[in-house]
C-alpha cells in the first residue's frame, strides 16, 4: 500500500508554503521593488513604438474596392506581414480549403516557405513556395447581391 500522507501533515506543509509566500510578497512591498518593477515595465512599453497592424493603412482612397480588399487578404495570408502570427492566417485558410473542398489535395507541410505577391503577372493574389514548387492562386471579384 502506498504511503498516504496524513491530511494534518499536508495542512502543515500547505500553511508553510503560504506563510512563505505572503512574507516573501510582504519583503518586495516593504522594499519598495514591486513599485520600481512597474515603474520600469510601463516606462519600457510607453517608449516601445512598433509599427502597429492596420489593415486599413494597407489601401489608399485611389483603389477600388477588390483591391482594397485584395490588400486586405494579401495582408493577413502573407506570414511576413505586420500582424505578427507567421503562418496562423494562411495554415487557417489551408485548413479551410482542406475541408471545404475534400478533393483538392492540400497541405501545411507543403507551405512553409512562402513568398505572397499581389498582382503578380496580372494574378490578385499568389502565394508560392519555391522549395515545394507549389502555389496557391487567388482571383479576387467584388459582386453584387441582389
Amino acid at each position: 500500500m502506498k504511503d498516504i500522507q496524513p491530511i494534518h501533515t499536508f495542512l502543515e506543509d500547505f500553511k508553510r508554503i503560504i506563510a512563505e509566500q505572503i512574507t516573501a510578497i510582504s519583503e518586495l512591498i516593504k522594499n519598495n521593488t514591486i513599485k520600481e518593477i512597474a515603474d520600469d515595465y510601463f516606462k519600457q512599453k510607453s517608449s516601445y513604438r512598433p509599427e502597429s497592424f492596420n489593415v486599413f493603412k494597407l489601401a489608399s482612397d485611389r483603389y477600388y474596392r477588390e483591391n482594397f480588399h485584395s490588400d486586405i487578404i494579401k495582408a493577413f495570408l502573407n506570414p511576413e506581414e505586420g500582424h505578427g502570427e507567421g503562418c496562423l492566417f494562411l495554415y487557417a485558410f489551408i485548413d479551410f480549403i482542406k475541408k471545404s473542398f475534400p478533393k483538392i489535395s492540400i497541405s501545411r507541410t507543403k507551405y512553409k516557405n512562402v513568398k505572397v505577391e499581389r498582382e503578380a503577372e496580372r494574378i490578385d493574389i499568389l502565394i508560392k513556395s519555391e522549395e515545394s514548387k507549389h502555389c496557391i492562386i487567388i482571383e479576387n471579384k467584388i459582386g453584387t447581391v441582389v
